[in-house]
């Protein structure tokens, strides 16, 4: 694995020139390969859940070390030609004040930049600019906001090449904070050369791995206003519960929750027809259904059939007001909930419809 990512790593050095070779080495601890089938790797200590894709980056693979309970998760892109490390680290077991708080991701943030200079003094690197630091805050919903305390430094890398020695400047962007006693750190490196879609692929990487470290905070108001629409789905408080999932969903890349419309549309067509606006309640409830169930990280067959099966109870309810809504084809979703077909019923109607 180790061999992989350090030829991963001169591949992008030697094409892209934004090389990182400070990898830690066999003795400090071992990588490990990512999750299986594509699952989000968890930190047990904070609860955050970072996907395998960020954009165009891909999780290369994750380093734990043998001593300090610290790990690191790699994050490359051949895209924007650029590597990203988010380090999680074990600080304290007590509620810090926000002083104390701000005085230890201060001196972390101190500690990278001094690492890096002693890479420069190793002649690893040269003609390094460093920038002052920045302190701002990630904020959380509903309610408070996490300190952040951000630096940056130009400097040229050195590096030997089949095809001779080569340079090529670089950028290291560093942010850190803490969350539940973890100092995270996010190190983040790229070749100036790729300008400002370098500057804009840097703040989308940044700005996705602070939507992670909102999430769970997040997600857990997003689960109460689910339970708000599943106790009266038809109500109005149902409604604004749903709309403000829905908007969750619509915008976060952390939860898979499938909507399978175009096998649902010649359904909702004829409640549109007969009558307007139940087509929404229908196609909302599949939703919701299948939010449920992403929410608690199920896997798509599973969300499908929870969202199938909250889609029949909505379609029940409007059918015992009016038997005349009644549409040929829902009996075999019902069917396929009790046979644990959804998923596979769903792709052949969609199918069907092409």
């Amino acid at each position: 694995m180790r061999t992989f990512l350090h030829l991963l790593g001169l591949l992008l050095v030697c094409g892209a020139a934004h090389a990182i070779d400070d990898d830690p080495d066999a003795a400090q601890g071992d990588w490990e390969k990512p999750p299986a089938n594509g699952k989000p790797w968890k930190h047990s200590g904070t609860g955050l859940a970072f996907p395998q894709f960020l954009g165009s980056f891909r999780m290369a693979g994750e380093f734990r070390f043998k001593e300090g309970g610290g790990r690191f998760i790699r994050y490359e892109s051949t895209e924007e030609r650029a590597r990203a490390d988010i380090f999680f680290f074990p600080h304290t077991t007590s509620e810090l004040s926000l002083e104390n708080t701000k005085a230890a991701i201060n001196n972390e943030l101190e500690a990278v930049i001094a690492q890096f200079q002693e890479r420069a003094n190793k002649g690893r690197y040269k003609n390094v600019i460093i920038d002052g630091p920045a302190d701002g805050e990630i904020p959380l919903w509903p309610t408070g906001s996490l300190p952040l305390s951000v630096r940056s430094l130009v400097a040229t890398k050195l590096a030997d090449t089949k095809e001779g020695p080569k340079e090529a400047q670089i950028k290291q962007w560093t942010g850190v904070t803490m969350l539940k006693g973890h100092l995270i750190t996010i190190r983040y490196m790229h070749p100036t050369a790729t300008g400002e879609q370098g500057e804009a692929a840097l703040k989308g990487f940044a700005g996705m791995v602070f939507q992670v470290i909102k999430d769970p905070q997040l997600r857990a108001q997003v689960r109460e206003l689910v339970q708000v629409y599943l106790a009266d789905p038809l109500s109005a408080e149902g409604n604004q519960a749903a709309t403000a999932v829905l908007a969750y969903i619509q915008k976060t890349p952390f939860v898979n929750v499938p909507i399978p419309v175009e096998a649902l549309a010649p359904w909702l067509d004829v409640f549109k027809s007969n009558a307007p606006g139940s087509e929404l309640q229908l196609l909302r409830a599949f939703a919701l259904g299948s939010a449920r169930a992403g929410l608690d990280e199920a896997d798509a067959a599973a969300c499908l059939t929870a969202g199938a099966k909250q889609f029949l109870l909505i379609y029940d309810r409007f059918i015992r007001e009016n038997p005349l809504l009644k549409v040929p084809g829902v009996d075999e979703l019902k069917s396929a909930v009790e046979h644990n077909d959804v998923a596979a019923f769903l792709k052949r109607r969609a199918v069907e419809r092409k």
